[in-house]
């Protein structure tokens, strides 16, 4: 894990050195002084950096939680579990990638407030197909996980379930989260990580000890319901700024 962090730092630290030097030398679609971009850049480039790496580790070191309370077979069971779901992560992420340049193109031509609707459309399409594949991995489960995956998982069905409802939860975060990275509000975002991330731990810890894997799921999902809320609260905090400008601007 350590590792892998620094792996990422120091990337980025090389992709930096070089992106200022080849920029330096044409910058491409800045005439005369172009510092002031750079340096807006740099500081845009910071925060996204330092919101991604939080989130990462945090990602990934949720599993290192579950081994340190129940060992490293447990994680393996949790694991075998959110693989059932593991298409509406993977259906998600493409969408999410994207969206990105899309958003923040409907975001300029239309505003934010049509941008919105159609993120609402992208979500509604969304849970459908993911509320589809889950009806079918739910029909034949018992073939997935005694034929074809060929392993014994304790709880299944409950643990089953609360990584559909996980990956509902985080379909919707993701969505949304397109018009916060479309306004360019990196570091509240990264902030809004940190402290979600914090939330889901201590909810999990107590959690996992309580209630076994359930409890692990339950804090992931604490995290990803707590940024969500309070990002849509962001999120209507800049609409209702929007329409407010709306008049004088006209």
């Amino acid at each position: 894990m350590v590792f892998a962090v620094l792996s990422l730092a120091v990337g980025g630290a090389l992709g930096g050195k070089l992106a200022d030097y080849f920029l330096a030398k044409d910058p491409g679609w800045q005439p005369g002084e172009a510092g002031p971009v750079f340096r807006e850049l740099r500081r845009l480039g910071n925060w996204a950096m330092a919101g991604s790496v939080i989130f990462w580790t945090f990602g990934q070191g949720f599993n290192y939680v579950v081994a340190a309370q129940l060992g490293v077979a447990a994680v393996a069971t949790l694991n075998a579990a959110r693989l059932l779901m593991q298409p509406t992560f993977v259906l998600t992420m493409g969408v999410k990638q994207a969206l990105l340049p899309m958003a923040s193109r409907w975001l300029h031509e239309h505003g934010l407030s049509a941008l919105l609707k159609r993120l609402t459309a992208v979500v509604l399409v969304l849970t459908l197909l993911n509320g589809i594949y889950f009806a079918l991995v739910w029909g034949v489960l018992d073939w997935l996980t005694n034929d074809f995956l060929r392993k014994n998982i304790p709880d299944r069905d409950m643990l089953v379930l609360l990584w559909g409802a996980y990956s509902m939860v985080n379909m919707v975060r993701d969505m949304y989260l397109s018009s916060m990275l479309a306004l360019e509000r990196f570091r509240i975002l990264t902030w809004l990580t940190a402290l979600t991330a914090v939330v889901a731990l201590a909810v999990m810890w107590p959690a996992i000890h309580y209630l076994g894997l359930r409890g692990a799921i339950y804090g992931l999902m604490a995290g990803e319901v707590t940024y969500l809320l309070l990002m849509l609260v962001l999120i209507g905090q800049s609409l209702a700024a929007s329409r407010r400008a709306a008049p004088a601007g006209s």
